[in-house]
């Protein structure tokens, strides 16, 4: 009897976590995680719903924006991800790509949910 008053009060608990449960949680964990498993994991189940959209004509291409981000995360705070101003110039000289790529690359990371601007 008790058993099935627990089951009974357990199915009444709900918790509602909205459209973006994890929005608020940081997704650094050192430069290399970051770049080889966030970033590209991000892009595998985001990308074609979430981003491209918004592209229009300006896609970017995985290998392209793994390659921009690993330039970008070697600027980034070890322990917090945060700090990580490399200028698009600078960005363009240790990648090969032009500093169109790069503002994509930023474009696409934001709306990856990955990084950030302030």
């Amino acid at each position: 009897m008790l058993a099935a008053n627990c089951r009974t009060i357990a199915a009444a608990i709900v918790l509602e976590l909205g459209d973006a449960p994890y929005a608020g949680v940081p997704c650094w964990a050192g430069a290399d995680r970051w770049a080889r498993w966030t970033v590209p994991v991000a892009y595998d189940l985001r990308y074609d719903a979430d981003v491209r959209p918004h592209m229009g004509a300006n896609q970017i291409s995985r290998r392209a924006l793994l390659r921009i981000a690993q330039a970008r995360a070697r600027y980034a705070d070890y322990t917090t991800g945060r700090d990580c101003r490399p200028s698009n110039e600078r960005l363009a000289t240790d990648t090969g790509y032009d500093v169109r790529t790069i503002q994509r690359a930023n474009t696409v990371l934001r709306l990856l949910g990955v990084a950030t601007e302030v």
